[in-house]
């Protein structure tokens, strides 16, 4: 079994659309895989268990992005509060668990690399 040591990190805005056409690909370029195992692979590679996992994950991230501008606003409070030094603030934000890896990310660069000073 296939197990990478760095997951993918999927798109701030995945599409379930997007992750089935990829595994169909899979699935064509190595015929030894039928779709269930190449859709397995895929989840896999995204760190995921099975593609019902990676499937509910891509959906919450959905239903979050209905209230975008409600995030966007708590994004913008996490480099805030890390470039403070608050960092009670930081781990109340991040234990809220409204942050996917990748915007954590953009919030620790940010926090780093922007003075607005």
């Amino acid at each position: 079994m296939y197990t990478p040591r760095r997951p993918k990190r999927l798109p701030i805005n995945p599409s379930l659309e997007h992750l089935q056409k990829q595994a169909k690909r899979l699935a064509r370029e190595n015929p030894a895989l039928q779709l269930t195992a190449a859709q397995h692979h895929l989840a896999q590679e995204y760190g995921c268990r099975n593609w019902t996992e990676l499937t509910g994950m891509v959906e919450a991230m959905s239903r979050r992005q209905e209230g975008v501008s409600d995030a966007d606003q708590r994004f913008a409070a996490l480099p805030k509060a890390a470039r403070d030094g608050d960092f009670e603030l930081v781990r109340r934000l991040l234990e809220e668990g409204t942050y996917t890896p990748h915007r954590v990310d953009q919030a620790l660069a940010h926090a780093l690399l922007v003075n607005d000073d």
